[in-house]
């Protein structure tokens, strides 16, 4: 059996008869209108990020809790702790899944495969508390990139070789988190609510105050 993946090709200035005859015709043509690409203000992201609020639930981690509905939802919260014990980072496969030393390269016990060196990948806990109860939440690598703007491999290189393997050696840009409050888009997973699993995968980590301001209000309003 042959699997095939649609897929798009994007040629920059093609070099083909078909093509030039369509620059032409454009480039000819007076009444054609370039659109306008418009660079996005701060009030037009936050329009944007607006729809955070109507496909994530609001919840409480009490709520969390108690919800017999596997979804994602979004939560205020307090960062009490960074666990350290728990590392920040994972080398990993390209499956995203971690990586064990073998004889001197890595071994995938997913793909059961071997690979030379493994890939950083961001992985760290937080004890997160909403004034009312607290919560482990697990940040993972697209989370924490798309928060701390910067990738794990990066990361590893600003901290220096002392954080090479150190579980205990966590970085100010994750270490300075604590103590702040953010709005958490968590999931809830069947296993949260069957088995009354404490920790929540965090899909994203929100910081901007208008929209936590948002969240407050609409909190009042209710």
């Amino acid at each position: 059996m042959i699997y095939t993946v649609p897929s798009s090709k994007l040629m920059l200035n093609p070099n083909f008869e078909v093509a030039d005859a369509l620059i032409t015709r454009v480039v000819d043509n007076e009444n054609y209108i370039i659109p306008e690409v418009k660079i996005l203000s701060h009030s037009d992201i936050l329009a944007h990020e607006d729809h955070v609020f109507s496909i994530a639930p609001k919840a409480t981690i009490a709520g969390l809790a108690v919800t017999d509905v596997p979804a994602t939802y979004i939560v205020l919260g307090t960062i009490k702790e960074v666990v350290a014990g728990n590392g920040w980072w994972y080398g990993s496969c390209r499956c995203m899944k971690k990586v064990i030393p073998s004889n001197g390269v890595y071994f995938c016990q997913a793909c059961g495969t071997h690979i030379l060196q493994g890939i950083p990948r961001y992985r760290f806990d937080l004890k997160v508390d909403d004034e009312q109860n607290s919560a482990n939440f697990n940040v993972f690598d697209k989370a924490a990139r798309d928060f701390l703007k910067i990738s794990c491999s990066d990361m590893l290189l600003s901290q220096g070789s002392e954080s090479i393997g150190a579980d205990d050696v966590i970085p100010t840009a994750i270490s300075g988190i604590v103590n702040k409050s953010y709005l958490f888009m968590v999931d809830v997973k069947p296993n949260n609510i069957h088995e009354n699993v404490n920790n929540y995968i965090v899909k994203r980590m929100i910081d901007d105050p208008v929209l936590i301001g948002k969240f407050v209000a609409s909190e009042t309003d209710d």
